[in-house]
């Protein structure tokens, strides 16, 4: 699997937000916390897009 890198910015107060909920989750990382994020969303997104275009 190749790694790349993102880099955006965002509000402090999501990134305070996001650190607080990535380590009551017991994440090694705020980088893990919105990797996991991303997948998992996008994964949902792709799918669901999948299942309306069946039904059309």
């Amino acid at each position: 699997m190749a790694i790349t890198r993102l880099d955006f910015r965002l509000d402090e107060d999501i990134k305070a937000r996001a650190e607080k909920a990535s380590a009551l989750l017991g994440m090694k990382s705020l980088t893990e916390y919105v990797v996991r994020l991303m997948d998992e969303d996008s994964a949902q997104v792709i799918a669901e897009h999948h299942r309306c275009r069946r039904c059309v």
